[in-house]
């Protein structure tokens, strides 16, 4: 039992998930190239394997052949680049660590803007949250259980909710001849489609994470029952949230301003960047300005925290609920 558990410790070491990343990387660089295969990938890195141990060599392997299986991706290679926002909050969080003389090893920074279970999608794991378990991570077959338990949940919300989902909006959406009550069908399957699918990779990127001793932070905290546009954003995509409430709000001077002619022009700098964030197009950038304006109005009358009737309360949450369903489709 003691060699199976240092055998487990081994397999989970720092440097191993290095080069598993390292071969995940590289997996998604050929596997974006039309007519190379996995087998070709394999073949033409094989010699480099030769000069490492058994399980470098495997982890290695794995993560090729687990990226290029899957056609590769570019967009993994930009969200893996400096400038992204795990890389920004490496460089804006470590030189106040480093001035506190906290300095960390650059394998371990290697490690986090390169961890594969929270990549490409999932929450967005900020250093200073996983620095001290990179460092002293503790693998437990309770971890572990629990982490493939929350896989097959993400899992499960991708493939079997969110895809079908999927069919059915697809499906309003192509019919040009539908009447009202068939679009909002579309609406509503189109929200539950994104929501599937965003928390099912963040639950995917949770339990990954487990597996391998890591603990991220919760992503998504039932938005749709939201009471506020306010409080929508506190519970959709929280790690995104936070990301541009500590690395563009608050150094902005957040709500702690002078006049409200200064919160505006936050908030607007800040929905502008999370509009191009979700995508490079005019329709996300009016997504965002949308949000701007709805939060502007929120912040500057008070409510819905005025409201003192519950009619009032459970009115404002309904709208909260169309504001985001309309702005998902539009």
């Amino acid at each position: 039992m003691d060699l199976f558990i240092q055998g487990f410790q081994e397999l989970f070491h720092i440097s191993n998930f290095i080069y598993m990343n390292i071969g995940l990387l590289l997996g998604v660089v050929f596997g974006a190239i039309p007519g190379l295969t996995v087998i070709l990938c394999l073949v033409l890195f094989l010699p480099f394997t030769y000069s490492l141990a058994p399980i470098p060599s495997f982890m290695f392997l794995l993560g090729m052949y687990c990226a290029g299986s899957y056609g590769g991706s570019i967009s993994a290679i930009l969200i893996n680049t400096p400038g992204t926002p795990h890389a920004a909050a490496t460089m804006m969080d470590g030189y106040p660590m480093t001035q506190r003389g906290e300095g960390h090893k650059a394998l371990n920074i290697a490690l986090y803007v390169s961890f594969f279970p929270q990549l490409v999608a999932g929450p967005i794991v900020r250093y200073t949250t996983i620095a001290d378990q990179i460092r002293y991570r503790n693998e437990t077959f309770s971890d572990f259980s629990e982490g493939v338990r929350r896989f097959i949940i993400g899992f499960s919300k991708k493939i079997i909710l969110s895809n079908n989902m999927a069919l059915v909006s697809d499906a309003v959406f192509a019919d040009e001849q539908r009447s009202v009550l068939y679009a909002w069908l579309g609406i509503l399957a189109y929200a539950f489609q994104i929501f599937f699918d965003f928390s099912g990779y963040s639950d995917m990127a949770i339990g990954l994470g487990k597996l391998f001793g890591f603990h991220f932070l919760e992503n998504f905290d039932y938005p749709y029952i939201s009471r506020s546009v306010s409080e929508f954003w506190r519970r959709w995509h929280m790690s995104l949230g936070q990301w541009f409430r500590d690395y563009v709000y608050f150094p902005l001077g957040g709500s702690r301003v002078s006049s409200s002619g200064r919160l505006v022009f936050n908030l607007f700098v800040v929905w502008l960047l999370t509009g191009i964030w979700h995508g490079a197009s005019w329709n996300f950038v009016f997504w965002g300005l949308m949000y701007f304006l709805l939060l502007t109005v929120e912040k500057l009358s008070g409510y819905p925290g005025k409201f003192t009737q519950s009619w009032q309360k459970q009115f404002y949450r309904l709208f909260t609920l169309l504001c985001v369903l309309v702005g998902w489709v539009f």
